[in-house]
This record gives structure tokens, C-alpha cells and sequence, in this order.
């Protein structure tokens, strides 16, 4: 004798061969999206990244502060005049909407010296927290085995994922190249 089945039960459509082929493709097209989500988040701009007019008004004014800095013990202690290009890695306090709200300035600094012919002399590629107030407070990391505990100390989360995943120097060689005509 045949088992009935009770009048409540939900009869399934059997899935076939096709229809499950059209699932996993599905489910490797969703998981590859997402991958490719997560493999370009590093560079995208980061959550407190300010906007472009405040960010380019911010680079200038941190260029400005790190050419004129006298403080002889300085991560950036040079002999020539001094010239540089930042690239803006994050502010204190984030998502700024003015330049005069930026109490510290994480950037990425290339800098380097020139003497009288204009030529490059010497330079420095370097992450750095520049406090905005008057005076200008410039730190950056130690050398060697220094550099990724002072990195982990001076820097936010964020912005020691950029610093860690990323070098800036040869990105900003063009800009340093185009200040040094600029001043000369």
C-alpha cells in the first residue's frame, strides 16, 4: 500500500542539472563582485578624507609648513632650501569641511634640498603628522627597527593601513619636480 502524503505538505519542483548550473554561476559571479570590492577598497578614498577644495588647500598649506620649519630636530633636517610634495593621508578631526578645522594633517612627504643651482641634493620619503597650530609640531617615524612602532603610535588605523600598504614617493616625484620649477 501506497504512503499519502498529509494535504498540508509543499510539493517541491524537482531541480535539474540546468537550473542548478544557473545557481552556481550565480553564486561565483556574487562572490567574484565581491572580491573585487574588497581587492580595490585600498584605493578608494578613506572615510575622513576631506574634500577636493579643502584637500588642495590643506596641501598647500602643509607644503608651506614643512618648507618653512626650523626645528632643528625635525625628521626633515636639511642644509639647502627645502622642497616638497605631499599627498593628504587623513585629518584630526576626520571628514573636515574647512581648512581651518584641520588641527593635524597625516600626509605622505616627499622632500628634498636644493642649493643655488635648483638641483636636487638630497631628500626624504616619509609618513608624517603635521600639527597645524601655531607652532608647527612635524612628527614622523624613527628609522630601522623604529619605523613600524612609531608608525602604530603616531598614526590612526586607517591611515597606517594606507602608509603600510602603500609607498608615495615615486607618485609624488612629478609634483616635486614641478614645485622646485615653481619656487626657483
Amino acid at each position: 500500500m501506497k504512503k499519502r502524503r498529509p494535504a498540508s505538505t509543499i510539493n517541491l519542483v524537482p531541480v535539474g542539472k540546468i537550473s542548478m548550473a544557473w545557481i552556481a554561476g550565480a553564486t561565483v559571479l556574487m562572490l567574484a563582485a565581491g572580491a573585487c570590492v574588497a581587492w580595490l577598497q585600498p584605493w578608494r578614498l578613506t572615510e575622513d578624507e576631506p574634500a577636493v577644495d579643502v584637500r588642495n588647500e590643506l596641501n598647500a598649506r602643509v607644503v608651506r609648513a614643512l618648507e618653512g620649519f626650523e626645528d632643528p630636530d625635525a625628521p626633515l633636517g636639511t642644509t639647502g632650501r627645502l622642497f616638497c610634495a605631499v599627498r593628504i593621508l587623513g585629518t584630526e578631526p576626520p571628514a573636515v569641511s574647512a581648512l581651518p578645522q584641520v588641527r593635524t594633517a597625516y600626509v605622505w612627504a616627499l622632500c628634498s634640498t636644493a642649493h643655488g643651482n635648483g638641483e636636487p641634493d638630497s631628500g626624504s620619503s616619509m609618513p608624517l603628522a603635521v600639527r597645524l597650530a601655531d607652532p608647527v609640531k612635524v612628527v614622523g617615524p624613527g628609522n630601522g627597527s623604529l619605523w613600524e612602532p612609531d608608525v602604530r603610535r603616531i598614526f590612526p588605523p586607517h591611515v597606517q593601513k594606507l602608509i603600510f600598504d602603500n609607498a608615495y614617493g615615486s607618485e609624488l616625484e612629478p609634483a616635486l619636480q614641478q614645485r622646485m620649477r615653481q619656487v626657483s
